[in-house]
């Protein structure tokens, strides 16, 4: 763990577990275990820094892992956010996170290591799934949004509303539904409203 933001989207008991594997039990507020995971990252890569021994069995981590997919899967299926929304880096930071942990796990029988397989190839198509539907949502956005750009230089009957609208269409270029668009914010449309409908 060594990104600010990373750290700051676990939840709390990804923050026992990185903590607990870096031998600090005492802690329990959320607060106090961000600030003390960032320090322990500055310091993990001296040198003189020792990792303890792994505090958890394979069994335990499996299970653990296991309840973590069930949990991501969720978030997955319900995910509705583009690639840089907040729901987007959370869903990914878990997959992440999950990850690392499970190449953490030490397997000791061939059982355990069929399972880890498994749980990688479930976290890989996971992960896909998550950036396709964020993919998807910025195709269908840009979309609207040529849409959008088309729509505002006529009225309901199809001829120009005014030149002020008009300048705003032809001003806005319309690409081909295929090729991503940078998406404006309203409040950079330069559109003025006069209180008139």
């Amino acid at each position: 763990m060594d990104s600010r933001e990373e750290i700051n989207r676990l939840s709390k008991d990804e923050l026992l577990y990185e903590l607990k594997i870096l031998g600090v039990t005492t802690l329990t507020n959320v607060d106090e275990m961000r600030k003390t995971l960032r320090h322990l990252g500055k310091i993990e890569g001296n040198a003189s820094f020792v990792r303890p021994k792994h505090p958890y069995t394979c069994d335990e981590d499996l299970a653990d892992l296991n309840a973590k997919l069930a949990e991501i899967k969720e978030l997955v299926d319900s995910f509705s956010g583009l690639p840089k929304s907040p729901e987007y880096s959370k869903v990914s930071t878990k997959l992440v996170h999950t990850q690392r942990r499970l190449g953490r796990c030490v397997p000791t029988t061939d059982e355990h290591r069929q399972q880890i397989s498994k749980l990688l190839v479930e976290l890989a198509s996971l992960s896909v799934t998550l950036r396709s539907k964020a993919k998807h949502l910025v195709r269908s956005s840009t979309l609207n949004a040529s849409v959008l750009d088309v729509t505002m230089g006529t009225d309901a009957e199809g001829s120009e509303s005014s030149d002020e609208s008009s300048s705003i269409a032809a001003a806005t270029p319309i690409g081909s539904v295929g090729c991503q668009q940078k998406i404006v914010p309203v409040m950079r449309w330069n559109l003025k409203y006069s209180g008139q409908a």
